[in-house]
């Protein structure tokens, strides 16, 4: 069953907000077989809104949309859909109630602008938002049905959660979708896809394996859509059994998850802790440790050393190694997790330091420089590395490589 999603708001058009919301929904929707065909942006016209709404309807069954449904003058999805639909706008009581209990919590009376939010399209089905003042809409045609939702992105989860997904699974017949996802490290696209030229040549029909590179990890996601009626995931399971077999020496989880999920499982289970000392990476990685839920039980915390000062004044680096070496060095970072391991009381650390960029480069070290150790009680290693001349993508690399560093010293454990 495909479906399409339609983003309004001039915002996403002109890079303002990301458009997170295409990516929860297609995920959620494909967890109960709905397939995403098309993603849709427009902007706060209303002929645009208009006609991608009705291009949609003609091609598929199911269409989501998001935004303009608040209270400024810039919201004008209600109106449009009121045309789409020969409906009208009629005032309700029961959304009225829900936006002055809201105001009331707020400490704050209810203005026009939100007392309008109220009007909702008579040939509607009113979907309840209690996580805020915009309700979602449904609306049913010749067996197809749209759903519009408020852009807020919580707001908008919450609607598919407790609405969207029940009314699509009830309306329509679903087939099954299954995915499985590899995540490796230390390797590159082109060298995957020539290891596994023979690979994807003997895959059934049925299952397409798809690259998804990121700045030091790829996913490759098995996707396999069996014919409707059945339900087995013997053929997915065995491909995806071989897939890692294969590439067992770069396997780094076998579930699609972050790399800092699966170190903290390994950290969990084996009752160690970890802590960082961070220079360019400047708490980047600390907070995609921060981010797993249970990373109190194994992560002790964390020091910015993003100044020489304080790698010799609380990590301990000696003065000699910074002038001898400088700072974007082994040396410099192998004492940088050291004085971590010590001072933090953690059984592994990280620590990097390096030239993100776009300046601060020499010839011997350019942008993009970046060394990174990794020290336990027994041992202390490290590496150096240059990556490219954009800052951002420093960063993750860095980030993602002090992980793959760390993953490989517990999985040798």
């Amino acid at each position: 069953m495909n479906c399409e999603l339609i983003s309004i708001g001039d915002e996403i058009l002109v890079g303002q907000i990301v458009n997170t919301n295409a990516s929860t929904m297609s995920k959620m929707l494909n967890s109960i077989g709905c397939w995403v065909s098309r993603i849709i942006v427009v902007g706060d016209k209303p002929k645009e809104i208009e006609d991608a709404i009705n291009e949609s309807l003609n091609r598929v069954s199911i269409v989501l949309t998001t935004g303009g449904l608040g209270p400024t003058n810039d919201d004008i999805t209600r109106t449009i859909l009121c045309k789409i639909f020969d409906s009208s706008l009629r005032f309700d009581n029961s959304t009225y109630e829900h936006i002055e209990q809201i105001f009331t919590k707020r400490g704050t009376n209810v203005n026009k602008l939100n007392k309008d939010q109220a009007m909702v399209p008579e040939k509607a089905i009113i979907l309840d938002n209690a996580l805020g003042t915009a309700p979602g809409f449904l609306f049913k045609t010749n067996g197809k049905i749209l759903i519009a939702m408020p852009g807020v992105p919580f707001e908008m989860e919450h609607l598919m959660q407790t609405h969207v997904l029940k009314i699509i699974k009830v309306q329509f017949t679903l087939p099954e979708i299954h995915h499985r996802t590899l995540i490796v490290q230390g390797t590159y696209e082109s060298l995957l896809a020539e290891k596994l030229s023979d690979y994807e040549i003997n895959l059934p029909a049925d299952i397409k394996l798809a690259y998804l590179p990121s700045p030091g990890l790829i996913r490759l996601r098995l996707t396999y859509r069996p014919p409707l009626g059945l339900s087995s995931t013997d053929l997915i399971d065995h491909a995806f059994s071989n897939l890692k077999s294969i590439l067992r020496d770069n396997m780094v989880s076998d579930i699609d998850e972050p790399v800092s999920a699966a170190i903290g499982r390994i950290l969990t289970a084996s009752g160690k802790t970890l802590g960082t000392a961070e220079s360019c990476t400047g708490g980047y990685i600390s907070s995609q440790i921060t981010m797993q839920p249970g990373a109190s039980h194994y992560f002790k915390g964390s020091i910015i050393a993003y100044d020489n000062t304080i790698k010799t004044s609380i990590l301990g680096v000696p003065e000699d190694l910074l002038k001898s070496y400088g700072a974007v060095s082994t040396q410099v970072v192998e004492a940088m997790a050291t004085g971590a391991l010590s001072i933090i009381n953690c059984d592994y650390a990280i620590a990097t330091s390096g030239i993100a960029g776009p300046d601060g480069g020499t010839i011997d070290k350019p942008v993009g420089t970046v060394c990174i150790a990794i020290a336990s009680k027994s041992k202390v290693i490290s590496q150096q590395t240059v990556f490219t001349s954009r800052r951002d993508v420093n960063i993750q690399r860095a980030t993602n490589a002090a992980f793959y560093m760390l993953f490989n010293e517990l999985r040798n454990q």
